[in-house]
């Protein structure tokens, strides 16, 4: 299967990346080239590959590929996959060979899980989810479509991570935590309690600092 990668900024090259690692371990997927809105790359070649042109070549070319959103920040990756979805897209599911996925596990399309990554039992990952280099999940991890985990985000047993919430490098959660929805901790925090949806909150212990719209 032919992938194209929505945005080939850091994260779009590193998908890149792990499709050629998943193919040489003999996944039968290749990278087709990249998607982009600014008309300044279209046409262009970035780490190899080429820049076939906005969201909207989908429309078009749907038939022929699949695709992955490989947008870091979460609203966008939502509004970038609706849109996508509405012009025909399939979207691809990438795990890195590397990973070991229980056979319980449940991972929805369009989710990246990356290199180092530990899952113990009854992870459940949802759809778009980016699951950083280096991220632990302990039991029952529960993480809604378009969570963000950045790189060494360390989730206790029976952590969940509610949609679109953002984790930043380092951050570790003890047991039992919420994350709620759309909610951003700071790198370097340490959740020992629940954050309720649309807050930003950093520090040791994180706390709260501020609401988000």
């Amino acid at each position: 299967m032919k992938i194209a990668i929505m945005g080939c900024g850091g994260h779009g090259r590193e998908m890149a990346q792990l499709i050629g690692r998943m193919r040489r371990a003999g996944s039968d997927v290749e990278p087709l080239g990249f998607l982009d809105d600014n008309p300044a790359l279209q046409g262009a070649t970035v780490a190899g590959l080429p820049v076939l042109g906005g969201r909207d070549w989908i429309e078009l070319h749907h038939f022929e590929c699949e695709v992955i959103c490989a947008i870091g920040k979460p609203r966008a990756r939502r509004a970038a996959v609706a849109e996508l979805a509405r012009l025909g897209a399939r979207f691809a599911t990438l795990i890195d060979p590397a990973v070991s996925v229980p056979a319980e596990a449940v991972i929805g399309e369009g989710s990246m899980i990356c290199a180092g990554t530990i899952m113990t039992t009854n992870a459940r990952i949802g759809r778009h989810v980016i699951v950083n280099l280096g991220c632990t999940l302990s039991h029952d991890a529960d993480l809604a479509d378009f969570a963000t985990l950045a790189c060494a985000v360390h989730l206790s047993g029976n952590v969940t991570v509610r949609a679109g919430a953002e984790l930043g490098v380092g951050v570790n959660v003890i047991p039992g935590v919420t994350i709620g929805e759309w909610s951003m901790v700071g790198a370097g925090a340490t959740v020992i309690r629940d954050l309720p949806p649309h807050v930003t909150a950093v520090g040791v212990p994180a706390r709260v600092i501020k609401e988000l719209p």
